[in-house]
């Protein structure tokens, strides 16, 4: 068992490497934070190959905002659903705007999950985002599952999308 969350773990990462090297962007994740945390994502055909395809991993994209104060809450409940599901689910969060004011508010609000700036509004586009926050869930393969309001979430919900990927 531990070889094999070790194996999962170690994928993301390599994964994760292998495309900040390739496309000179930086992640972060958690409080092991580079100084600028954000990559942009220019293309979903991009974003689809960050995807990991070995494993089933099951992706949340949560849309939020600096500006947006049920954005905070949200995103402290999607981290609580990912360390309950940290094998099963991986979340990430999406802004458009500005890389400094991502940062400074990463920083200050030290957010545990990865976060992306969405380069030309792409994702924000590509997902048809009405409001925020608004949160997609995705299939290791990019299938598109759910969306809507990520309070309509739950660990129950997450672990039914993440076990039709087995």
């Amino acid at each position: 068992f531990i070889n094999k969350y070790l194996s999962m773990r170690f994928s993301r990462w390599l994964i994760l490497m292998v495309f900040a090297i390739f496309s000179n962007y930086l992640v972060t994740y958690g409080s092991n934070k580079p100084t600028n945390p954000t990559i942009e994502i220019n293309t979903f055909k991009e974003f689809s190959n960050w995807l990991n395809k070995d494993n089933d991993t099951t992706y949340v994209i949560n849309f939020w905002a600096t500006w947006c104060a049920p954005c905070i809450p949200a995103a402290r409940q999607l981290e609580v659903y990912q360390e309950q599901l940290k094998d099963e689910v991986y979340m990430i969060g999406i802004s458009d705007e500005r890389e400094s004011v991502i940062t400074r508010f990463v920083e200050q609000q030290d957010l545990r999950m990865a976060i992306y700036r969405d380069h030309k509004e792409f994702n924000l586009k590509k997902f048809e985002v009405p409001y925020r926050p608004y949160s997609v869930v995705l299939t290791s393969e990019g299938e598109l599952v759910w969306s809507g309001s990520p309070s309509k979430l739950s660990v129950d919900k997450l672990r039914k999308f993440a076990s039709r990927q087995g």
